[in-house]
């Protein structure tokens, strides 16, 4: 017989899996594209798991955060595609 504690395990794991689910669909052909385009790994965070996850993956929550702002303020990302030249241009 399953102790208490891994049945409730169980129906969040399950739970969770519905919210993922819930998203990818809500996101639709967005998140398919860029997951075939850029081989995208996008991970799902509940409210109270960002914390956790901040302190877990420091690193990677600053870059979001420096992108995010570059971004904001209309600069390019370093390694990003470089801008369109007029091809009129000589």
């Amino acid at each position: 017989m399953a102790s208490p504690a891994s049945t409730t395990t169980e129906r969040a794991e399950q739970g969770l899996a519905v919210l993922v689910a819930a998203a990818r669909e809500a996101l639709g052909d967005a998140v398919r594209v860029a997951q075939a385009a850029i081989r995208l790994a996008p991970m799902f965070l509940l409210r109270d798991e960002i914390p956790h996850a901040s302190a877990a993956f420091a690193l990677k929550f600053a870059d979001m955060d420096r992108a995010r702002a570059a971004l904001a303020e209309g600069r390019r990302l370093r390694g990003s595609a470089p801008e369109p030249r007029d091809r009129h241009e000589a």
